[in-house]
């Protein structure tokens, strides 16, 4: 699986330049981030479903299971901003979320969980009743991924509720609210025993909110190289540290889920990501991330794939692109259909 550290790094350096990146959190460069990423996702589901053994396999694996948690990191860091961002520069986005942000994705989900279902029941499994309730929410799996669905979409409720009752966005007081409620929403999923991937990263979403709250600040360091390479040196030294400790407890990985966003941050300010697929795939990321079990699933039911496990991961690598493009496209006109009838009935 080389192969795919490959085409990471390839995906990081075509077309990236070394400049004083004003569009650090522009749309065009977070996405790129996330396309990175997707692939990071892509190997770690995949290794549910195969086991790579060859010597080549070795540089993939040693960066996965160092990153562990952390792969998802921008995906909820950016969230939290873009979210942040709207707040502040659209004065009817507030009312619009439930529709737009939350029914939109939920929507999406609930599709897909449709497709996993009669997939499982065509291959012989059949799920009780509750298990099908609890999936459509994302609290379970029908073979899907589930977890970051049901926790984005109580992250963006929280927000909704939040900044309804704090009616000024560009104060602190809203944020604070956010990070209590994201931390009771911590203490709440460990105490009834959800796994620890389920929460751990959920703090990123506020970095990114207050990033968007403090923008300005952010960018007197992206402008001043000197700040910036002593922040950059100082954060990286102490994830160096903190890294190996990140799994011990649920603080130590807090520490690191902001350190990772630092970074993150501090590497787009100097590192300009322009590569169209990266974009692709990133702009993508909901089907990529929810539909690509779906072959996994499917071909391991393959002898002749599961006896050739390369050939099986790039079957799935194309069934994957394929499935997320045509339900890009799909969904698009469906929900362009759904939000033309919302807007007219709330006209």
């Amino acid at each position: 699986m080389v192969t795919i550290l490959v085409i990471i790094l390839f995906l990081l350096l075509y077309k990236s330049r070394i400049v004083v990146n004003e569009d650090y959190l522009s749309i065009r460069q977070t996405t790129c981030v996330n396309g990175v990423f997707a692939l990071f996702v892509f190997f770690r589901h995949i290794c549910g479903y195969v086991e790579y053994t060859s010597p080549w396999d070795i540089p993939m694996k040693a960066v996965d299971n160092w990153l562990g948690q952390l792969i998802v990191v921008t995906f909820i860091l950016y969230s939290g901003f873009g979210m942040a961002e709207s707040l502040k520069k659209k004065t009817a986005y507030l009312r619009m979320i439930p529709f737009n942000r939350i029914f939109n994705v939920w929507l999406q989900f609930a599709i897909c969980v449709t497709l996993y279902i009669a997939i499982k029941f065509a291959l012989g499994t059949k799920f009780p009743a509750k298990k099908v309730i609890l999936g459509y929410v994302g609290w379970e799996s029908v073979g899907n991924s589930n977890w970051y669905i049901f926790t984005i979409i109580m992250l963006w409720i929280g927000t909704w509720a939040v900044f309804s009752l704090f009616k000024n966005r560009t104060e602190v007081i809203p944020y604070i609210a956010m990070v209590v409620y994201s931390l009771l929403y911590i203490v709440l999923m460990k105490a009834v025993g959800r796994p620890s991937y389920c929460y751990n990263t959920v703090l990123a979403y506020n970095i990114g909110m207050f990033i968007s709250l403090k923008k300005s600040f952010f960018d007197k360091i992206l402008r001043d190289s000197k700040k910036w390479l002593i922040l950059t040196s100082m954060f990286f030294i102490i994830f160096g540290i903190v890294c190996p400790l990140a799994m011990k407890n649920t603080i130590t990985m807090q520490a690191n889920v902001f350190l990772f966003s630092a970074l993150i941050v501090l590497f787009t300010m100097r590192v300009k990501l322009d590569n169209p697929m990266s974009y692709w795939l990133g702009k993508n990321l909901f089907g990529i991330y929810i539909l690509q079990r779906i072959p996994m699933l499917i071909f391991s039911k393959i002898v002749f794939l599961q006896e050739h496990i390369y050939i099986y991961t790039i079957a799935c690598a194309i069934a994957t692109l394929l499935l997320a493009w045509i339900f890009g496209k799909l969904y698009s006109m469906l929900w362009g259909k759904l939000k033309a009838v919302y807007m007219h009935n709330k006209a």
